[in-house]
C-alpha cells in the first residue's frame, strides 16, 4: 500500500489577503448600487406637448409646450438649456434671426413671486433653436421638478410651408451634461429628451364659399382632416385687424347674420393632420 501525504497551506499572509478582497467586493458593490440609484432618481426628461396650429398677428404658427418632469420629487430647477430641431421645409432656416420665432415661459419658470428665470435664445445651427433657460436665485428657491410633466416653455415657429412634416425633435447628445439643480453645480442626470414630433402640418382651408340666405349665411370650406376650426372676419384685411368670429368647429361649415354690409373672411385649421 502507497502511502500519500498531504499538506494543508496554512500561510496567515494568503488567508489575511482572501478575506481582505472578499470583505472589499461586499463593500463596494453597495456602493455602486446605490449611485446607480441616485442617478437614475435625479434624471431629468424633456417631452413635447400640445401641438397646434394658432395665428398670432395674422400670421400662421405651429405652437408647441416644452415639457418636463423628474423622478426625483426633490430635485428644483436650476439653470438648462433645450435644443430643438425643426423642418426647414416647413419653417425655413435660422427662425430666431429671421424673426420668425416667439417663445414664452411655462408656469414652470413663471411660479416664483419674483423672476428668477432668464431666457436667451439663439439659432444653434440653420434648423435648430437653442432656449437657455438661466436660473439666478439662491438654493431652494428653483422651481420644484415633479414626476408629472409641467410645462417649461412655449415656442410658435411661424408656418412658411404647408403639407410638409413638422420634424421637431431634441438634440440630445448636446443637452445632456447642460442641466442643473438650483444650485446651477449639481447635474440633472441622465437628461431623456427623445420625443420627437413628424406629423404633417395641414394646409390652409381652400374652396371657400360664402352662400347667401335669409337670414343665414353659410360658409363652408375643404375639410382638412384631424383640425378644428376658426373663422376670422375684418373690415379692412389689409391693416392687419382679424378679430375672432368663431372657433372649435369641428365641421369644415359656419351659419352667422351679417352685421356689415362688407367684411372680410379667412378661415384657420388649428390642430395637425395625421401622418397616413
Amino acid at each position: 500500500m502507497k502511502k500519500v501525504n498531504i499538506t494543508l497551506s496554512t500561510n496567515p499572509r494568503v488567508l489575511k489577503l482572501d478575506f481582505f478582497l472578499l470583505l472589499s467586493i461586499f463593500l463596494i458593490l453597495p456602493i455602486i448600487g446605490s449611485s446607480t440609484n441616485i442617478l437614475e432618481r435625479g434624471g431629468i426628461e424633456f417631452t413635447l406637448n400640445n401641438s397646434q396650429l394658432v395665428r398670432e398677428s395674422g400670421n400662421l404658427y405651429l405652437s408647441v409646450d416644452i415639457m418636463v418632469n423628474s423622478l426625483n420629487v426633490n430635485s428644483r430647477l436650476g439653470t438648462g438649456i433645450v435644443l430643438l430641431n425643426y423642418n426647414s421645409q416647413s419653417f425655413g432656416n435660422y427662425v430666431r434671426a429671421a424673426g420668425n420665432l416667439i417663445v414664452s415661459r411655462g408656469e414652470l419658470l413663471t411660479s416664483n413671486t419674483f423672476p428668477v428665470y432668464y431666457l436667451y435664445i439663439q439659432d444653434n445651427a440653420p434648423n435648430r433653436l437653442a432656449v437657455t433657460f438661466e436660473y439666478t436665485a439662491s438654493v431652494g428657491n428653483g422651481s420644484l421638478l415633479t414626476s408629472i410633466p409641467q410645462r417649461l416653455l412655449n415656442i410658435k415657429l411661424k408656418v412658411q410651408s404647408t403639407g410638409y412634416p413638422a420634424g421637431l425633435s431634441f438634440q440630445s447628445d448636446l443637452m445632456a451634461n447642460e442641466q442643473y439643480q438650483d444650485d446651477n453645480n449639481t447635474l440633472l442626470s441622465p437628461v431623456i429628451a427623445i420625443d420627437t414630433d413628424n406629423s404633417i402640418l395641414p394646409a390652409v382651408p381652400s374652396n371657400i364659399i360664402l352662400t347667401v340666405g335669409s337670414p343665414f349665411f353659410t360658409l363652408s370650406w375643404q375639410q382638412c382632416p384631424g383640425c378644428t376650426y376658426s373663422v376670422y372676419s375684418s373690415s379692412n384685411p389689409y391693416n392687419d385687424s382679424w378679430q375672432l368670429e368663431v372657433s372649435n368647429l369641428t365641421q369644415p361649415s359656419w351659419n352667422f347674420i351679417p352685421d356689415s354690409s362688407v367684411k372680410f373672411y379667412q378661415v384657420i385649421a388649428s390642430g395637425i393632420e395625421p401622418r397616413d
